[in-house]
């Protein structure tokens, strides 16, 4: 990316990228029972572009929950 100043910015948003996989990473590693979904050509209104999707998840994750909850 090429700003109009001749500033090249594709460097920090390598860096960024990097960042939030180690982030990820780092949360799936401490988390026994979780989840990440990635959902290429999705922006942050999910629940608006594919609400069954959304709905889906939540009931997957509700029935898990509970699953759990009973073997407890």
């Amino acid at each position: 990316m090429n700003a109009k100043l001749g500033i090249n910015g594709r460097f920090w948003f390598d860096a960024l990228d990097n960042l939030r996989i180690k982030h990820y990473a780092d949360l799936i590693k401490q988390n026994d029972n979780c989840e990440l979904i990635l959902l290429p050509g999705y922006s942050h209104g999910i629940h608006q572009q594919d609400p069954d999707k959304v709905g889906k998840s939540i009931n997957n994750l509700f029935k898990k929950i509970t699953k759990s909850d009973q073997l407890n």
